[in-house]
């Protein structure tokens, strides 16, 4: 019987690392790419989601040709990933805006004028701090740094792109769209956007507080968990990564997940 594999990937902030795996976990070899994290204002952390994209696809291809493994081998392939990276897109995909990424503080100051309103207690609106604790199980806070702030930023300051806006996406969210065509988020990433209803593990975007954003649910993507398959590679991108069409996709999850264990879950078809 053939082996079959699995692509890993490591898509961390100063690059992409893959690793070529069996599904027992044995190591078959690894491939890296790194990308530039851009200041294009003091406080601004910015990147460039084709960057990405051109690493994933990179380190993918190598790690699978210099190993010698058949492209029908690969099984899978799936992701930790940074989170908190903003990536607005159009209905085809198209990136409006460069990742606004978790290093970014430049929401700080309209966060505080947006959301956290008075009546404050220890800089928080106190109304609206005890409906995220009930909904949500936590708070964004007063940095800026999480996603509220960066869609409210977009919101005040870019208002021609964010009328365009069909999706928010995080970076690994992006990648998935990249591969399956699919809008695809997984829990742990949507949980600290601060906009997810946990309650009873329910695991949906609550109007309400993406309403506090500007937003509507529809305009995030859908939620899966991080064991499940988000789709499977299209023609292009198969193409691109040197796999085939039949390569599923695990959703994967943010970098506190160890991609491994993480597989254990996952039935490969």
């Amino acid at each position: 019987m053939n082996e079959r594999y699995i692509v890993a990937h490591d898509l961390g902030t100063g690059s992409d690392k893959a690793i070529l795996v069996t599904l027992d976990g044995e190591i078959a070899g690894i491939a890296q790419r790194k990308y530039p994290l851009h200041h294009p204002e003091p406080g601004f952390a910015e990147q460039d989601p084709a960057d990405l994209w051109a690493a994933v696809a990179a380190t993918t291809k190598e790690v699978v040709e210099k190993t010698g493994v058949p492209p029908a081998s690969v099984a899978a392939i799936t992701f930790s990933s940074q989170m908190q990276g903003l990536i607005p897109v159009a209905p085809d995909g198209t990136v409006l805006h460069p990742s606004i990424t978790w290093l970014d503080g430049r929401a700080a100051g309209i966060i505080h004028k947006k959301l956290w309103t008075p009546p404050r207690v220890r800089g928080y609106n106190i109304f609206r701090l005890l409906k995220f604790l009930r909904i949500t199980g936590g708070t964004p806070g007063h940095t800026g740094k999480d996603q509220i702030g960066k869609i409210l930023w977009l919101r005040d300051n870019r208002p021609v792109i964010f009328e365009k806006v069909y999706k928010f996406l995080d970076v690994k969210d992006y990648i998935l769209f990249r591969l399956t065509g699919k809008f695809v988020t997984s829990v742990d990433l949507a949980v600290i956007w601060w906009l997810l209803d946990t309650r009873g593990h329910r695991n949906q975007w609550h109007e309400g507080l993406c309403r506090l954003a500007g937003i509507t649910p529809d305009q995030l993507p859908e939620v899966k968990g991080s064991a499940e398959i988000a789709g499977f590679l299209t023609a292009g991108a198969a193409r691109e990564l040197g796999l085939t069409e039949k390569c599923a996709v695990v959703n994967g999850a943010g970098r506190a997940l160890e991609n491994l264990d993480l597989l254990r879950q996952v039935a490969i078809p």
